[in-house]
C-alpha cells in the first residue's frame, strides 16, 4: 500500500462512527487533552512575554541604543573614539558618560548615589528622561550662572530617602580624592566636594536607575572624580532612523577594534541581559512542566489507540483480504495516531492564540482590583511570538511519535496473535 492509501484509511477509520461508544469518548478525551495542555502552554508562554515587553519598555526610557564600555580599565578616552563614531554611517549622535559612585548630604542625611553625568544639551536626545520627570519639575539646564549651583535631577529612590520632593533644594555632593594621602587632622581634605540644586526628580521603572541616580552635568562629575576631559567611563550612541541597531553595532566594534580599542559594545537588549535572564528562565522552566501535561494527555492516545485496535479486528481483516500486509497495518494505525494528536495540537495552538490576542486586545484578566481613584487595573501583559508556537510543536511531535510507534507495534502484535 501506497502512503497515500494508508494515509486515507487512517483517516476513514477516524472518520467512521464507533460501535463502542466509550472508545469515542476516550479519543475525544484525548484530543481535548492535547488541546488544553497546547492552549495552555500557548498562554502562559505569551504571558510572559508580556511581562517581557513591559519590563523592556520600562527600562528604555533611560537606555541608549549603544553603549561602548571598556574591557579592562574604568575609562575610555574619548578623543580617539569619539571622532571615529562620528564618521560611522548610522551614528546621529555620539556623547561620553561618566559614572561612579559619590555621597550625598541633604539636610544632615547622608546617602551614597550613583553619579550619571551627561551633556544635558544631549541626553534628552539620547534617552526618554523629558517624559519620566515628576510633575513639577522641570530639565535641567545646561547653563550654570555664576552666583547658583549647577542643576541635575534625582531619582525617585534616593530623593524619598533624603526628602528632597520638593524642587530647587541644594545637594552637597563628596567624592574621596583618588590621589593623595589621608590627613588625619584634617579628612575633609581628602574629599573633594561640590553642590548640586534638584530641578525634578524622575523615575524610570528601572530599578538600577530608579533606586540610587544622581544626574549632573560632566562638568560637576569629572573634577569630583578627577578625570581629565577626555576621560569618560562610557559612551553612548544613538542610531540614526531606520537603522539596524545589531548591524551598526558590529559594524562600531569592528571598526574600534581596528583602531587599537579594548572596548564591549552593546546593544539596548544586551544593556538588559541581567532583567530579561530570570524571566527567560521562568519561561522556559515553565515550559518544560508544562509539557509534562502533554506526556499525561499522551497516556490517553495510547489508551484510545489500544481499545480502536482492539475494536476493529473485523475491518483489519476487510483491509488483509484486499493485500495489505502486517506493516500496511500497523502504518494505518500509526498515521491515526498522529492524526489525533494533530488535530488536538492544532485546536490547542488557535485556542491559545484567540485567546492570547483577546486578552492582548481586550484586557480581560486583569492584575488586581481598580484603584479608589477610579483608575483601572493594569491587564495582564500579553505578547504572542510566532516562534514559540514552533517551539511547541517539538515536544508535541516527539510525543506524537513515540504514541505513533507504541500504536503500530500493539497492531503488528494484534496481526501475529490473531494470525492475520
Amino acid at each position: 500500500m501506497t502512503l497515500h492509501t494508508t494515509a486515507r484509511f487512517a483517516w476513514r477509520m477516524i472518520k467512521l462512527r464507533r460501535s463502542n461508544g466509550a472508545v469515542s469518548a476516550i479519543a475525544i478525551v484525548s484530543i481535548v487533552g492535547i488541546a488544553v495542555a497546547v492552549a495552555a502552554i500557548v498562554c502562559v508562554l505569551s504571558v510572559f512575554n508580556g511581562f517581557k515587553q513591559v519590563l523592556s519598555e520600562r527600562s528604555d526610557r533611560m537606555l541608549t541604543d549603544i553603549q561602548i564600555t571598556p574591557v579592562i580599565s574604568k575609562t575610555l578616552n574619548t578623543d580617539s573614539i569619539l571622532p571615529l563614531l562620528r564618521r560611522t554611517p548610522g551614528v546621529e549622535i555620539a556623547t561620553d558618560i561618566v559614572s561612579d559612585q559619590a555621597l550625598v548630604i541633604y539636610n544632615q542625611s547622608e546617602l551614597p548615589v550613583q553619579l550619571y553625568a551627561a551633556d544635558l544639551n544631549t541626553l534628552h536626545h539620547i534617552t526618554d528622561i523629558d517624559s519620566i520627570i515628576h510633575r513639577g519639575g522641570s530639565y535641567p539646564s545646561a547653563e550654570v550662572a555664576f552666583d547658583t549651583a549647577p542643576e541635575g535631577l534625582i531619582a525617585v529612590g534616593p530623593a524619598a530617602r533624603l526628602g528632597t520632593y520638593e524642587n530647587n533644594e541644594t545637594l552637597f555632593i563628596f567624592t574621596p580624592k583618588r590621589i593623595g594621602t589621608i590627613n588625619p587632622a584634617n579628612p575633609m581634605a581628602s574629599f573633594i566636594t561640590d553642590s548640586v540644586r534638584i530641578t525634578g526628580v524622575f523615575e524610570s521603572g528601572d530599578e538600577r536607575f530608579d533606586s540610587n541616580t544622581l544626574i549632573v552635568s560632566p562638568e560637576v562629575a569629572r573634577p569630583l572624580f578627577m578625570l581629565d576631559d577626555n576621560q569618560a567611563n562610557s559612551i553612548a550612541v544613538k542610531a540614526a532612523p531606520h537603522t539596524d541597531i545589531d548591524r551598526l553595532a558590529d559594524m562600531i566594534h569592528n571598526t574600534l577594534v581596528n583602531a587599537g580599542q579594548n572596548v564591549n559594545v552593546l546593544t539596548r537588549e544586551q544593556q538588559q541581559q541581567t532583567n530579561f535572564r530570570m524571566i527567560n528562565i521562568e519561561k522556559w522552566v515553565t515550559f518544560l512542566l508544562l509539557s509534562f501535561m502533554l506526556v499525561i494527555a499522551s497516556f490517553n492516545i495510547i489508551s484510545t489507540m489500544t481499545m480502536f485496535i482492539l475494536e476493529k479486528q473485523r475491518d483489519i481483516r476487510i483491509i488483509r483480504a484486499l493485500g495489505a500486509n502486517r506493516h500496511d497495518i500497523a502504518s494505518i494505525f500509526a498515521l491515526q495516531s498522529l492524526f489525533v494528536t494533530a488535530i488536538g495540537t492544532i485546536a490547542g495552538l488557535i485556542t491559545g492564540v484567540l485567546l492570547s490576542l483577546g486578552q492582548q486586545t481586550y484586557g480581560w484578566i486583569a492584575m488586581g482590583p481598580s484603584s479608589d481613584d477610579g483608575i483601572p487595573a493594569l491587564a495582564y501583559p500579553v505578547k504572542v511570538i510566532p516562534s514559540d508556537c514552533l517551539v511547541i510543536i517539538i515536544p508535541i511531535a516527539l510525543i506524537g511519535g513515540i504514541t505513533a510507534l507504541i500504536a503500530a507495534a500493539f497492531a503488528r502484535s494484534r496481526c501475529v496473535q490473531t494470525h492475520l
